[in-house]
């Protein structure tokens, strides 16, 4: 059975415009991933984030990102947001103070839709995020550790 893994849109936005280390590693990563038994899954608002970066901090044409859009709408499984989502992450930046809004939002779809791993390079502190219950992982890809553990499964 494959492995539920939603990806933040930081690793997105490095493996489809860096040509960098980290997009490197970005893209080593995520090819790691679909030749492994990963679900690879990204919820609606990495989606909106990734369009947002691409135009407004990458600074690429309307062309360019829709074609990066329409290449990454058939690389993933989309989780679709609800108003539950936006609850969770209200009660996650409740409890966990240091959570930026839209980081709670990905997190809080994970949680919703039984995911237990988020791979962001925007780990929090804690990196285990609970909640009614349910608990996600937060873990930097771009590691060299997870490099290793994803080669070992």
């Amino acid at each position: 059975m494959a492995i539920p893994v939603l990806v933040d849109t930081n690793i997105w936005v490095y493996a489809l415009t860096d040509d960098t280390e980290k997009g490197n590693r970005a893209r080593e990563v995520l090819f790691a991933m679909s030749e492994k038994e990963f679900l690879i899954l990204a919820p609606l608002q990495v989606v909106k984030e990734l369009g947002r970066v691409l135009l407004e901090k990458k600074k690429l044409d309307e062309d360019e990102v829709l074609t990066i859009l329409e290449d990454f709408a058939g690389s993933v499984r989309f989780l679709t947001e609800n108003p539950q989502d936006i609850m969770t992450a209200v009660a996650l930046r409740k409890r966990y103070k240091h959570l930026d809004y839209f980081d709670a939002i990905i997190i809080a779809s994970a949680l919703n839709n039984g995911v237990g791993l988020i791979l962001s390079e925007d780990v929090p502190s804690p990196d285990r995020i609970s909640f009614s219950g349910k608990e996600v992982q937060v873990v930097n890809p771009l590691s060299e550790e997870f490099l290793k553990l994803i080669s070992q499964i």
